[in-house]
């Protein structure tokens, strides 16, 4: 369990410093309030990330989720939408996002997290992040722009999950158009951070009739090797991400066939 914790922990931070990094990477835009965006300079002055020194997360030490860090609605879309249309619903082994629009079926067997568990799980990794050197304001930032839609967790004891989130695109200051844009733009964020994670080539694949950007990384941490595949796709003005983590064949297999069953609407 501690490890499963950990390694969650680890991939949500990942998730979080390359919205981050996203962030210092276009801040340049006029239309972006100085104040409240680092610029790049800003990202370049980050200390290193030294993973290998933090604490072991733990459940005691995660913050409870706050009101700062629960999307707003209405800030996400411009009018107001209500929170299951934005962070869509369960009903038996579906999930449908109205808002966002799409749908997708999972695993009857694999635990999946309420909102309230996925928002204490996302400070968690903001609180990794900060403690690994990490610009607190940027960290507060990102965790103002991202909506947790969807978590799930394999009960097999595999520390496998599927992560999905939306972003905002005002982050990004017009350079993302595409899934596979976003992707690129991360992955430069995040080898600038001195991060340990080799992203494989990233393709432009499609999913229930929408256009993706797909992309296969590992990253190495404390004598861990944590495989991961990332989709993202635009709709509505943010990026939907996509994040499968998985430590064995089996769940990797149950993932794919997970993200096979998406159906946009």
């Amino acid at each position: 369990m501690k490890k499963f914790k950990k390694i969650l922990a680890i991939m949500l931070a990942l998730l979080l410093l390359a919205a981050t990094a996203t962030a210092c990477g276009q801040s340049g835009s006029k239309e972006t309030d100085e104040e409240d965006t680092p610029k790049v300079s800003d990202a370049s002055k980050t200390p290193e990330a030294t993973i290998e020194a933090t604490p072991e997360a733990t459940p005691e030490a995660t913050p409870e989720a706050t009101p700062e860090a629960t999307p707003d609605a209405s800030s996400a879309s411009g009018s107001e939408v209500s929170a299951d249309a934005l962070m869509g619903v369960i009903d038996g082994n579906n999930y449908n996002n109205d808002y966002f629009g799409f749908t997708m079926s999972f695993p009857k067997d694999w635990k999946t997290l309420t909102q309230d568990e996925m928002l204490a799980n996302y400070q968690l990794g903001a609180e990794f992040m900060k403690k690994n050197g990490t610009n607190e304001k940027v960290v507060d930032l990102s965790m103002q722009k991202i909506i947790p839609l969807f978590m799930m967790t394999d009960t097999s004891g595999s520390a496998s999950s599927l992560n999905i989130l939306a972003t905002d695109l005002s982050l990004m200051g017009g350079l993302v158009k595409t899934g596979k844009d976003y992707l690129v733009l991360a992955e430069q964020g995040l080898k600038a951070q001195k991060i340990d994670f080799t992203m494989g080539e990233i393709a432009e694949v499609k999913i229930g009739g929408a256009d993706f950007g797909k992309v296969d990384g590992v990253m190495k941490v404390n004598g861990m090797e944590i495989s991961q595949s990332m989709y993202a796709t635009i709709t509505k003005d943010h990026v939907i991400l996509f994040t499968m983590v998985y430590t064995s064949d089996a769940a990797k297999k149950s993932l794919e066939d997970t993200m096979n069953t998406i159906t946009v609407k």
